[in-house]
């Protein structure tokens, strides 16, 4: 995990000790920690295969 998902994770759980999360809140807060945490890596590797980078040159000629 990254440690965004380590912060949120902590943050929850330290809500549900205030008594802020209700305790069946509580699992789908770490649920939805869990599932973003392992998406957003594959999102953005599909995102950043899909952009070209503006600074390209045109190929070489084969041949010339």
């Amino acid at each position: 995990m990254v440690s965004r998902g380590e912060v949120a994770l902590i943050v929850a759980q330290k809500g549900s000790m205030a008594g802020l999360i209700a305790g069946t809140m509580f699992p789908a807060v770490v649920l939805v920690v869990i599932v973003t945490t392992l998406i957003t890596p594959l999102l953005l590797k599909v995102g950043m295969k899909r952009q070209t980078p503006d600074n390209t040159e045109p190929p070489l000629p084969v041949g010339a």
